[in-house]
């Protein structure tokens, strides 16, 4: 006899245990970014980016078993239902600068981006 079968509120009447778990995820995102480039003189140009990372994610599961007639039996444990249901968000919005230089064969390149979160 398994050793948790009370626990997790499985049939025992059934000569195996076939536990299995379905479990869906869904992901929304959208990203957009906009540059504005200026050209100061032939050596130096100026960039500005402005952007936004919006992000959700749905995670749902259950845990079944499956009995000897083929039949899917939904567990129900004393301590509550196996199933998870979480909800994550993400959202950003972001604004720099970068400034660069030529300088012979390399640029050097002066960034600041500061970003505003809100989760």
């Amino acid at each position: 006899m398994f050793q948790f079968a009370d626990n997790l509120g499985l049939n025992q009447s059934q000569s195996a245990y076939s536990i299995n778990q379905d479990n869906l995820v869904k992901t929304n995102k959208f990203d957009a970014t906009l540059n504005y480039w200026y050209v100061i003189n032939r050596k130096s140009n100026i960039n500005f980016t402005l952007g936004t990372l919006l992000s959700k994610q749905d995670f749902n599961s259950m845990i079944y078993q499956i009995l000897d007639n083929g039949n899917q039996y939904d567990l129900n444990p004393p301590e509550g239902e196996l199933t998870n249901a979480i909800r994550y968000t993400f959202n950003d919005v972001y604004f720099g600068g970068t400034l660069q230089n030529k300088s012979g064969y390399f640029y050097d390149c002066s960034r600041i981006y500061r970003t505003f979160i809100s989760v």
